[in-house]
């Protein structure tokens, strides 16, 4: 019983904290010790201009507006503007 800490506890095995360190995973850290990058850290955000045709047979509005939900809820690719074209 000689292995006791400040206030009468015992000390975890091998010695180490329980809690996650400050080298551990973001979301296992508590949110006063994330860190967060400078925005001039950050990199530029791209856009891509995509031009879509519908092979025959297929509801192309609905297959649209089918792949711009996927785009946005998958994968964080939001639309800024669509325009249908003959």
């Amino acid at each position: 019983m000689g292995d006791k800490t400040k206030g009468g506890l015992a000390a975890p095995l091998g010695g180490k904290s329980s809690f996650p360190s400050s080298n551990s995973p973001p979301f296992l850290q508590h949110p006063a010790e994330r860190t967060q990058p400078e925005k001039s850290a950050r990199p530029q955000r791209g856009r891509f201009l995509l031009r879509l045709e519908p092979i025959p047979g297929t509801d192309g509005i609905r297959a649209l507006r089918a792949l711009l939900k996927t785009a946005l809820r998958r994968f964080g690719l939001r639309a800024l503007s669509v325009e249908e074209r003959p």
